[in-house]
């Protein structure tokens, strides 16, 4: 029995001495631990000091802004131009941009790539404007014709839509009747008059006043105001925003090729992986998007993208 009674006073003693250390050890580690909340309390205020100092905060966008998307149609429509388009049109709406402007001055091009382009412009629910700067033939005028507003550079002509061959020569009646039709579907679409529409594709179709007979029918941008072909005549793209009061916004474009000299010059540069953003004084900005490269656009120096 003393022996039993032995172990178990050996017992308890251990279990004491445990308890005493699991206390102490309890202890210094929430002391330890109390210390470091007290660090990261005084790094928070001083975080919190630091960014509510004048300049010192985080940038952030003005929900404010109207985010406006712009590229370029400047060449023959054919199979680049139309992947040109899908791509911008998707990422304009990928990114949620208020507003497209096509920047357009082309003799036309491919019927095939034109309907292509015509067809995801209709289906784009973001608002597309298209700036034609001097020319909208052909094709050019297909595709102006699906934008939801069309504005003119003084000088500028939309029109002369026939289907041609590659020499230049009229094509067989079949393709001028299709022509006509997606002319015609395409202005109704959007409220415009489809028979000016086709008078743009076939010489045959008269409209006293407006088209003569034998000719296919070219407006000049007053005269495309005066038939609802034009929303207004302007001199650049920042004219068609101040057109409907918009004066703070921000214009994104697809990157320009590296070593370009015509890059926008502005006041603002943060370079990143994907995008490089100019910011404009005055609440006008610019945003060019790359695939892993950027620019210096504020002197107009390459610039390389982390």
């Amino acid at each position: 029995m003393n022996g039993s009674g032995l172990i178990s006073n050996g017992e308890n003693h251990g279990a004491a001495g445990l308890g005493e250390d699991i206390i102490v050890r309890c202890t210094k580690f929430r002391k330890r631990n109390s210390d470091h909340m007290k660090r990261l309390v005084n790094i928070l205020i001083f975080t919190g000091i630091f960014l509510s100092l004048p300049g010192m905060a985080l940038p952030q966008e003005d929900s404010g802004t109207t985010q406006v998307y712009v590229f370029d149609i400047k060449e023959m429509i054919a199979p680049p131009v139309w992947r040109t388009t899908k791509q911008a049109l998707e990422t304009a709406t990928r990114e949620d941009f208020d507003l497209i402007i096509i920047h357009m001055n082309t003799y036309g091009g491919m019927l095939d790539a034109a309907d292509s382009i015509r067809t995801k412009i209709l289906d784009t629910e973001i608002p597309v404007y298209v700036f034609i700067d001097k020319n909208a033939a052909s094709a050019g005028a297909l595709i102006s014709i699906a934008c939801d507003s069309i504005y003119m550079a003084s000088g500028a002509s939309i029109g002369a839509a026939t289907v041609v061959n590659q020499s230049g020569e009229q094509m067989p009646d079949k393709y001028q009747s299709y022509m006509r039709s997606m002319m015609r579907a395409t202005a109704e679409a959007k409220g415009r008059d489809p028979e000016i529409a086709q008078a743009m594709v076939d010489p045959r179709v008269y409209i006293p006043g407006i088209s003569d007979s034998n000719q296919v029918l070219t407006f000049t941008s007053s005269e495309a105001i005066k038939y609802g072909f034009c929303e207004g005549q302007v001199e650049k793209l920042e004219d068609i925003l101040e057109l409907h009061d918009v004066t703070d916004y921000e214009i994104t474009k697809p990157c320009q090729p590296l070593g370009d000299p015509d890059i926008c010059r502005g006041s603002y540069i943060d370079c990143r992986r994907d995008i490089c953003h100019t910011r404009f004084r005055g609440g006008r900005n610019i945003r060019d998007h790359s695939d892993g490269r950027g620019f210096d656009i504020e002197y107009g120096r390459k610039c390389r993208a982390g």
